[in-house]
């Protein structure tokens, strides 16, 4: 069972429209709203691949539930970010900008970017994913440093990709996917959801197993 929580769940609207006229009026096509949210959009994700999940408002205290044995996973960023670093998750997906956010001094230099990946994973001794849109983005787990590569997909909606690649992560673990498989499970649901006119789950979109590239740069301090 994986449990999902949020401190603010949202109603999205979306609003559609064939294109934007600078200073004119722009007329809405359609409309939709739904709930939302990064524990409605996990689950959603990971019911729509019929793996058990469940939503839940309470938040539980993180060390009782290491004493049952639950794994924690963290998304977010800025500040709360920071505290979940000092927390020490077992799993945190930020995106490159939410990196930088916490980080400026690693902004446009790629081998900062690795090298802070790794050390946050040696700080929390954990998992790392750190994403990047289309673009080139980096895991660790402490022991291997990945290149991750997305597929290319010209999509309906990207809102909510982040949080497909999180439940795909967590889908690969729980399953006993070896790391590079759970990572490269994350960017398969990532790309799936981009295909999704929706912004909570996969929405039956079909999910590519070559959704992304995946390639060790492990360096050597690294490798036993």
């Amino acid at each position: 069972m994986i449990l999902t929580i949020t401190a603010s769940p949202t109603i999205d609207v979306t609003y559609k429209i064939n294109s934007v006229n600078l200073q004119k009026i722009n007329r809405v096509n359609s409309t939709s709203v739904e709930a939302s949210g990064k524990r409605i959009n996990v689950s959603s994700a990971l019911a729509d691949q019929n793996i058990k999940t469940e939503a839940i408002a309470a938040v539980p205290n993180s060390s009782i539930a290491r004493g049952v044995g639950a794994k924690i996973a963290i998304d977010t960023s800025g500040s709360a970010l920071k505290h979940a670093i000092s927390l020490a998750p077992d799993f945190i997906k930020p995106n490159l900008d939410e990196l930088i956010e916490i980080n400026p001094e690693i902004a446009d230099n790629s081998q900062a970017i690795k090298d802070y990946v790794v050390a946050l994973s040696m700080q929390i001794n954990g998992v790392v994913l750190c994403t990047n849109g289309g673009e080139v983005g980096y895991a660790s787990n402490t022991i291997d440093l990945l290149e991750v590569t997305p597929l290319v997909i010209n999509g309906a909606n990207s809102v909510g990709a982040g949080d497909a690649a999180v439940a795909g992560y967590l889908a690969g673990e729980t399953s006993g996917s070896d790391f590079a498989s759970a990572v490269k499970t994350a960017m398969s649901w990532a790309s799936a959801a981009c295909q999704n006119k929706k912004t909570s789950g996969l929405n039956n979109q079909p999910v590519f197993e070559g959704g992304a590239k995946i390639r060790s740069i492990t360096p050597s301090n690294l490798r036993a």
